[in-house]
């Protein structure tokens, strides 16, 4: 009603001009109205619920349409029916530490200590980001959120390739026993959506030691 009331004041001036009959006009005005108190306000709500990805961030929406990964663009997420898992796609460390009371120990039995950092990142892939928003949740973001997950696996790493080293080759070949560790960790952590750019051992010692 009030779409055609305010059709109907403007008509004569579509009357004076000639240009289109009063019913004519009245209904073009109408349908314009009606076009942009409909239109204007579903854009701004989907303006609202518009989810763009990032350079250094992806995200996987679930939910109603079935899961969808974002890694260029975007997607609607609807409240209610959508839930978004945002996944980092940027480099993050990981820092590990481990002793003898770990059971951290050379291939000759020597007690050792060690402080080491993974640095990691989730390729921007479509399998690799649906892993890591599984593994993750609402933490694929945090690196202290993700350590805690993965933990057991970089410790297992780390037990598993001391345990191969001599004592010798810990403290004399250290970076090639990081390669080594690199090498564990990037297949320990693939399942996770993970990939391991590197390691850095920040601290390594045996005890009894001497070169």
């Amino acid at each position: 009603m009030i779409l055609l009331t305010l059709a109907q004041q403007a008509a004569p001036a579509a009357r004076s001009s000639g240009l289109f009959g009063d019913s004519q006009f009245v209904l073009m005005i109408a349908f314009l109205l009606g076009w942009f108190v409909i239109t204007l306000p579903m854009i701004a709500i989907a303006a609202r619920w518009y989810k763009r990805a990032g350079s250094d961030i992806a995200f996987v929406r679930t939910g109603m349409g079935g899961r969808r990964v974002i890694v260029h663009g975007g997607a609607i997420a609807i409240p209610v029916l959508h839930e978004i898992s945002p996944v980092g796609l940027q480099t993050m460390t990981l820092e590990l530490s481990l002793g003898s009371d770990a059971g951290l120990r050379s291939s000759d039995r020597k007690p050792a200590k060690l402080a080491a950092r993974f640095a990691v990142h989730v390729p921007p892939d479509i399998e690799s980001i649906s892993q890591a928003a599984q593994s993750f949740g609402a933490g694929a973001t945090d690196p202290d959120k993700i350590l805690p997950v993965v933990r057991d696996k970089l410790q297992a790493c780390v037990l598993e390739v001391v345990g191969q080293t001599s004592s010798n080759d810990l403290v004399e070949a250290r970076a090639a026993f990081a390669n080594r560790l690199k090498e564990a960790a990037t297949t320990a952590l693939r399942a996770n959506g993970l990939e391991v750019d590197s390691v850095l051992v920040t601290e390594l010692s045996v005890a009894g030691y001497a070169p």
